[in-house]
């Protein structure tokens, strides 16, 4: 048996599995400080615990002790790993960024600090485009090749590439193009949720703009629809909600159903100031 890496790998396909060591303790019949030995390489499992270890990982041998390179089996179709992944298909997060070992220390030390070039992106976003845009869930892949990343958006990935500055440079420099594609992806990333979380916070200044409007009158779905070609296919922010509610209402009235139709027809009575080539410059 190749016993160099054995910890690591054990430590990944755990992990893997959504075992913490007690659990996995739990399950094997040894004290947490045995696994948390195995994965540090102070110490080995008997032969005994390490058929046990197969089977409740779900993992060849092949794999933990490196017999054939890189070959894992994943037996249990109903395994924590399988639920896992049958769940992030059906509810997947709006905006992922993941990447490989190469950038984790980058983003823990982002996740150290409490986030703040990614609240800072968020916040631009809100000021320049008028939209609220949901957290961005990080997560390294130990699949994935070392220094690269890559960007999903409601599940889809929507772009892959490799990072080369490290430390506050590169974290910027991913940042930039994660709001490239988001902008380019709008669609996939403003849902009725964001749409209601802002007619929420209008409703908060102003109680009754919307009220009795959005959504008796105008559903969130319309709403989203023409806030996304306004921003998208029109270049104009949706920071004036009020005047955007107001005209969309009034064009409902006189029987205008089409969502492309009523943005253009909106963008052309709100003043050219929320145009994105002059707003806030």
């Amino acid at each position: 048996m190749a016993l160099e890496g054995f910890g690591s790998r054990l430590k990944a396909v755990r992990q893997d599995r959504g075992y913490t060591q007690k659990r996995l303790a739990a399950a094997l019949g040894v004290t947490e400080q045995a696994v948390s030995k195995w994965e540090r390489g102070s110490s080995y499992p008997d032969i005994p615990i390490v058929d046990g270890l197969s089977k409740v990982l779900e993992c060849s041998l092949d794999f933990l002790f490196q017999v054939e390179a890189g070959r894992k089996n994943l037996l249990n179709q109903n395994s924590i790993e399988r639920r896992e992944e049958i769940k992030g298909a059906l509810l997947p997060d709006i905006i992922s960024l993941e990447f490989g070992c190469d950038l984790v220390p980058m983003f823990a030390e982002e996740m150290e600090k409490g986030f703040p070039h990614i609240i800072e992106m968020r916040r631009k976003m809100a000021f320049r485009w008028g939209l609220v845009i949901p957290p961005v869930r990080m997560m390294d892949k130990v699949s994935m090749p070392a220094g690269e990343y890559r960007f999903r958006l409601n599940g889809i990935v929507v772009y892959t590439d490799t990072q080369n500055p490290s430390g506050e440079e590169g974290l910027v420099q991913i940042l930039e193009n994660l709001e490239e594609h988001i902008f380019r992806n709008i669609e996939l990333v403003l849902n009725n949720q964001a749409v209601y979380s802002m007619v929420k916070n209008l409703r908060e200044q102003y109680p009754y703009v919307a009220e009795g409007v959005v959504p008796e009158k105008i559903p969130y779905s319309l709403l989203r629809q023409v806030i996304v070609h306004m921003v998208k296919e029109c270049g104009y922010t949706a920071s004036p909600l009020i005047l955007i509610i107001q005209y969309l209402e009034q064009y409902q009235d006189k029987g205008c159903t089409e969502p492309a139709k009523m943005a253009e027809a909106i963008c052309a009575k709100i003043p050219e100031g929320y145009a994105f080539s002059r707003w806030r410059q």
